[in-house]
């Protein structure tokens, strides 16, 4: 019996769960493209209801 060969197009994710922290608690988890970039990231993070109108983005 012979080992199942693995199909290269079922391995790669279309979307990634991001999960957003404000002061160190997390607030929020957003789903994204997995090659959206940096800067739409930001903008669906800051964008959440539950990120609220805290202190401004400084490390990402």
């Amino acid at each position: 019996m012979a080992w199942p060969v693995a199909d290269p197009q079922y391995l790669v994710e279309d979307t990634v769960t991001i999960v957003v922290q404000v002061m160190g608690k997390v607030r929020d988890q957003i789903e994204a493209a997995a090659d959206a970039s940096k800067d739409d990231i930001l903008a669906q993070a800051t964008s959440t209801e539950r990120s609220g109108n805290g202190p401004r983005v400084s490390r990402s």
